[in-house]
């Protein structure tokens, strides 16, 4: 279906795009057939008009018409009469035709003279008559100019085409009958006054608009005598509108109907071509692929499409296909042994994670000089944090908390080593000091990566109530010693793996009964938001202070929800690891 839909908006593109190149080729042909019309016409009329300035000649040398327009107001008889008859019958007894009696206009005298002028005009409007009807115009007259804005109607055959006038000074023209003087600016045609005055004999044609007519074409021809004087103009008007509608309807017709053919011929053509090179191709890459989201054959593609034998954009979609199957299939192959390294690291993780929650104390000491409470929050990926809580003697209670650097397995098992060192170290050491120097040296002689730890240990006296602390690269502890917990800025030192020979001090801390401390690891002031901010140590202090002298699993609460507040939708990229310790005296 979406073939032949494809085919159908084809086949109107190519249809919208013929209809628009017959609309110019068709307003292309008009226009040339105009042209070749009218150069068509011209010639017709320039014969007619040399055939009817031939037989003006020919009736001596227009004599007659310079006889009729200067004794104009003589002829005031009927030239067709019976006594004129009779008289035109004897003048042409002694001579054989017209011609020779025309010969002899000059040697005829009065009314013999009027006669034969009346003839000429006579022979000459005949003339005019039958070149009327063989060019199939609408008018044919000569007219004889007067002065600039007049011309006298010698002889006009069907229409004049100028308005009448009635001037006084030639109003005796009008009365004979044997010519009509017109009012019109002759020397405003265009070309013609041209012609006129470079004594050309040719015809100048114009195309105008008349009263009651949409398009008149008409010509004019000057003629001259021997001696080169203008002195007649002839006239023909040719009715443009109907003839020339008539010839475009019908050629219109022709093109529009030969251009419908030429577009059902071009369509089909162009459609079946697009079928066989695209259509049919394009079905079979398409069956191809169907096949291959079925089965992921990856040969059965090469074995259809290599060598295709599209050599355009089919059939390099053709080979892109196959390239596409192989893709698919080296990605498949390399997506099982990324699951199965996945699966490893997972398994990994799950051991990492195991380890660390196996290693973490959940029953705390209880006793009623102290109370303790630690918790730890992982991240998605398994670090070292750890804290624990052991007694060395009756009454002698350590306390640590540290941070393995890395990730993972390995750092899991770090932490295990640190841990299970710290215990043993712990139970022989007087002071926190020492236990981290020997702790140092151990992971540095034995140091197999660069991995290092962040200690915190407390050694707390339950009889005297002093802490006795040592701080290897650790966050500051808070203590509550006057109501609110204040950060307690220790001496740092080197972290403990990072470098053999490092010295480690103690610093002790007096407690008094209520007295609190609040130890935890850094992923607590650097938990971000989404705006890529840290919870900071102030915002720490002031979740602390928010019940300053909660008990300690209070006082973790209040500043795990703080926390969670304050990071909101962001990932935890950190261990969240917390411990408070009260000293009940």
């Amino acid at each position: 279906m979406k073939k032949r839909r494809l085919l159908i908006q084809i086949g109107l593109l190519i249809s919208l795009i013929f209809v628009i190149m017959l609309y110019l080729s068709e307003n292309y042909i008009l226009s040339r057939s105009q042209k070749l019309f009218l150069e068509a016409k011209n010639e017709m009329i320039n014969k007619n008009l040399d055939s009817v300035e031939k037989s003006i000649r020919e009736y001596s040398e227009k004599e007659f018409i310079d006889y009729i327009v200067e004794h104009a107001d003589e002829l005031d008889f009927d030239p067709y009469s019976e006594e004129y008859s009779d008289r035109l019958v004897e003048l042409l007894s002694s001579n054989s035709d017209y011609k020779d009696a025309i010969s002899k206009l000059k040697t005829l005298q009065g009314t013999d003279k009027t006669l034969f002028a009346c003839v000429c005009r006579r022979l000459m409007v005949e003339g005019m008559g039958f070149s009327l009807n063989d060019s199939q115009c609408s008018n044919l007259a000569c007219y004889v100019p007067l002065d600039d804005n007049h011309l006298f109607c010698l002889g006009s055959v069907y229409n004049n085409p100028f308005t009448e006038v009635t001037d006084e000074e030639y109003e005796d023209y009008y009365d004979n009958g044997f010519g009509i003087v017109s009012e019109f600016d002759w020397k405003n045609v265009p070309g013609l006054s041209a012609a006129v005055e470079k004594k050309r004999g040719e015809t100048v044609f114009n195309k105008f608009d008349t009263e009651g007519s949409d398009a008149v074409y008409s010509g004019f021809r000057p003629m001259f005598d021997k001696a080169g004087n203008f002195t007649c103009l002839l006239y023909v008007e040719y009715d443009w509108s109907n003839v020339y509608s008539e010839l475009i309807s019908n050629l219109r017709q022709k093109v529009t109907r030969d251009f419908l053919i030429a577009i059902i011929v071009a369509v089909t053509m162009i459609l079946v071509f697009v079928y066989l090179v695209a259509l049919r191709p394009l079905r079979k890459v398409k069956k191809t692929l169907d096949v291959y989201m079925k089965n992921k054959d990856t040969d059965e593609v090469e074995n259809e499409l290599v060598g295709f034998k599209c050599k355009n954009e089919v059939g390099a979609l053709a080979d892109g296909v196959v390239e596409f199957a192989r893709e698919i299939e080296q990605f498949t192959a390399d997506n099982i042994m990324l699951a199965a390294e996945e699966s490893k690291v997972q398994t990994e993780l799950d051991l990492a994670s195991s380890i660390q929650r196996e290693a973490l104390i959940e029953d705390f000491p209880k006793h009623e000089r102290f109370e303790v409470y630690a918790t730890m929050t992982p991240a998605k990926a398994v670090g070292g944090d750890f804290y624990d809580v052991f007694e060395l003697s009756d009454h002698r209670i350590c306390f640590v908390i540290a941070d393995v650097s890395g990730k993972g397995l390995p750092a899991a098992l770090m932490m295990m080593a640190a841990m299970t060192s710290i215990r043993n170290l712990a139970t022989t050491m007087n002071a926190p000091s020492e236990v981290l120097v020997k702790l140092n040296e151990k992971l540095c002689s034995r140091r197999v990566m660069d991995m290092f730890v962040t200690v915190w240990i407390g050694i707390l006296d339950l009889k005297t109530g002093i802490l006795t602390t040592s701080n290897a690269g650790h966050e500051y502890p808070a203590i509550n010693s006057n109501g609110k917990y204040e950060l307690f800025k220790d001496k740092h030192s080197l972290v403990v793996g990072g470098m053999s020979g490092v010295k480690y001090f103690d610093h002790e801390i007096q407690l008094k009964k209520g007295d609190r401390v609040f130890v935890y690891t850094d992923g607590v002031p650097e938990a971000t938001n989404a705006d890529v901010k840290m919870f900071g140590d102030e915002r720490m202090i002031e979740a602390l202070n928010i019940e300053p002298l909660a008990e300690p699993e209070k006082v973790l609460k209040n500043v795990k929800k703080v926390v969670d507040d304050f990071v909101g939708e962001a990932e935890q990229f950190d261990d969240l690891t917390m411990m408070c310790i009260k000293y009940n005296g």
